[in-house]
């Protein structure tokens, strides 16, 4: 009886303990270190922009109105007020999530809500609620306008298909069917397949044929012929465009944030006690582990393993880290 006990206690102190990415020090380079930048912090970041808290937003660095945050690079939000091309447009609901087109809007609210507004005509021309749903996951992927569709993610999972032409709603696609954390994280088409994400489905849908995955899913890539599948347990899966998989690279535990291609290759950051940048090939072979550590001016002090802060945000070859900077090479 004792000895069950203890291994029931065992258990329940290792499935509390938080487990990071330990690399072998054999396969780990020399660290960069990084400095502090003359920056706000980030206040909201997405997938292509953030957001400092002074307004400004990155990496265009321009200035939004107080209070606004970028959604992309055309469009900003504030509560129930998007801001177009300098132009304040009120709504009545949150606003989640929007995408332009010409003088098109399509603009999805807190409450999975969809509206689609003219800025021609100053109103609204198309709505719909698709239901009720009960929480989000961050990056909620915006509306996809596709040829004389519109591709709509709602926040239950669906995926819903508007005709431009006809100003209706012609077909609803289910990715996934979870109760909460359902919303659809990517969404993009590459030589007419549809590929969409949310957190524990990847579907694909070609002309002929749909095609589905199941992954702990943290984070999606697509290039020209490839989907990358970047998992919560630190596995990076190379799929082609029928979901067969090609490749696979673990790196145990590893918090993958903010991957990108940047010079033919796959860079992401490694958050945990101690954190790193890692950059592999298309391939997912050949790799490289470098430490992050900030750099001091005191010579006497040790450079520490920087411990990458919750808003970090990473487009083209640069990594906004808290108030650091970092540009690869």
């Amino acid at each position: 009886m004792k000895k069950i006990i203890l291994s029931i206690a065992i258990l329940f102190w290792i499935s509390g303990c938080k487990q990071y990415f330990e690399p072998n020090p054999k396969e780990v380079s020399q660290p960069i270190y990084v400095t502090k930048t003359i920056r706000e912090p980030i206040e909201y970041f997405g997938r292509n922009v953030a957001t400092l808290k002074d307004g400004t937003v990155l990496p265009m660095n321009k200035k939004l109105p107080k209070g606004f945050i970028a959604i992309d690079r055309e469009l900003s939000k504030n509560g129930t007020v998007l801001l177009v091309n300098g132009k304040k447009i009120k709504f009545n609901n949150l606003i989640v999530t929007a995408k332009k087109r010409g003088n098109l809007l399509a603009v999805l609210f807190s409450d999975n809500h969809f509206e689609l507004y003219d800025l021609n005509q100053n109103k609204t021309i198309a709505s719909a609620n698709f239901g009720t749903f009960l929480a989000l996951r961050k990056f909620i992927a915006q509306p996809y306008f596709y040829k004389e569709l519109l591709l709509i993610p709602s926040l239950d999972g669906r995926l819903i298909i508007f005709d431009l032409t006809s100003n209706k709603v012609i077909r609803s696609i289910v990715v996934s069917q979870k109760d909460y954390f359902n919303n659809i994280i990517y969404l993009n088409v590459k030589d007419d397949n549809l590929i969409i994400a949310t957190r524990d489905t990847l579907l694909v849908v070609s002309p002929n044929m749909v095609f589905t995955k199941k992954y702990n899913i943290k984070h999606i890539l697509v290039d020209n012929n490839n989907i990358y599948v970047f998992t919560i347990e630190g596995n990076i899966i190379k799929l082609n465009f029928v979901l067969k998989e090609i490749a696979r690279k673990e790196f145990r535990y590893a918090n993958i944030i903010f991957p990108m291609f940047y010079n033919n290759k796959i860079y992401f950051l490694s958050r945990g006690d101690k954190s790193f940048l890692i950059s592999i090939d298309k391939s997912l072979t050949d790799f490289n582990i470098t430490p992050l550590k900030e750099k001091v001016e005191d010579p006497d002090c040790d450079n520490d393993a920087l411990f990458l802060k919750t808003n970090v945000f990473g487009t083209n070859g640069e990594y906004f880290i808290g108030d650091y900077y970092l540009k690869l090479k």
